[in-house]
């Protein structure tokens, strides 16, 4: 079992930047409670683009991106990212039924996904109704 959450590019980023924004930070800060308990999950980072700009281009940027992210919360709430892999795809992964063919659909594209995947721990508190990526989660 394998928990997404995924945000939009455009809360966190302005356009072909790569340094977060304060919005992002807010975005990303409810999941910094489960990068505090080590052996819980483990986290693959991955940032998508749309395929507007070269291959070498998307890819770049989405490098930068999830670093950027990997970076904040690797130092700014003392959060243990050991467990946490960032991973760039530049514009090769558009959502299955959203093609690349208009501005809207480009602009759901860009985003970050976070998959969680859960050791016995997590597993048991999703069958609870305890895990909310939109609070603050206790022990």
């Amino acid at each position: 079992e394998i928990l997404i959450v995924s945000i939009p590019c455009d809360k966190m980023f302005q356009p072909n930047d790569t340094i977060l924004t304060g919005e992002g930070k807010k975005r990303i800060k409810p999941l910094l409670s489960y990068l505090k308990n080590p052996g819980f999950y483990k986290v693959l980072m991955v940032m998508n683009s749309d395929n507007t700009g070269s291959e070498t281009y998307t890819l770049n940027l989405t490098r930068s991106r999830v670093n950027a992210i990997f970076d904040w919360m690797d130092d700014s709430e003392k959060v243990n990212t050991d467990y946490v892999v960032p991973y760039a795809v530049g514009g090769t992964r558009p959502y299955d039924d959203v093609p690349n063919n208009s501005m809207a659909n480009r602009n759901k594209n860009r985003r970050v996904e976070f998959y969680f995947v859960p050791f016995d721990w997590m597993i048991e508190q999703a069958k609870k109704g305890k895990v909310d990526f939109n609070k603050k989660q206790k022990k």
